[in-house]
């Protein structure tokens, strides 16, 4: 039930009386979903952590859920965390991702889509030699939020780490602080 509501949008296709196919529908979202119609809106951009862009905010789908694109160079990655409100949805586009959740680690490659059900402590990073793009879909809303909040302390040369972490908190994200040099 919960990827059929992720994915009510796309039920617009029926509208235009076409056939609808499997690869039509995959066509429309990666469209959709990697971000091409809100990257010429600043309203949408979201820099912290990794350049993201907000595709559908939490405000326009009642909390229903928020979708995102982000692109991380080689090597990078979000530090460990938990949430404890939203699951994600990784739709992986390019590039490749080590994903470690708890005592698991796993890849996700182009094409690949990566469930993270909330509650469990994660991160992941990129280990291909290239950036890689992917579409976060959480369910519920919220973390968008969350990423517009901590956007602002990414303007600075040095973010605080500690401000990251009361965000996070301030968002039901429980963000692990990096060991000291």
């Amino acid at each position: 039930m919960v990827f059929l509501r992720s994915f009510l949008p796309f039920l617009s296709l029926r509208r235009s009386r076409q056939q609808v196919t499997l690869s039509r529908v995959m066509t429309e979202a990666d469209s959709i979903l990697a971000g091409e119609r809100s990257r010429n809106r600043p309203d949408r951009i979201v820099n912290a952590f990794a350049p993201g862009y907000v595709i559908a905010e939490s405000d326009e789908t009642n909390n229903t859920m928020c979708i995102m694109t982000f692109t991380n160079a080689p090597g990078e990655g979000p530090p460990p965390h938990t949430h404890t409100v939203e699951d994600e949805t990784f739709i992986v586009h390019e590039g490749v991702l080590e994903f470690y959740q708890d005592d698991r680690t796993f890849t996700g490659q182009p094409g690949d889509v990566i469930y993270l059900v909330r509650g469990k402590r994660h991160y992941f990073k990129v280990i291909s030699g290239n950036p890689a793009k992917y579409t976060v879909v959480c369910v519920p809303g919220g973390f968008d939020r969350f990423f517009r909040e901590a956007a602002v302390e990414f303007q600075k040369l040095q973010p605080d780490i500690a401000t990251l972490i009361g965000i996070g908190a301030k968002y039901g994200i429980h963000i692990e602080a990096p060991p000291a040099p």
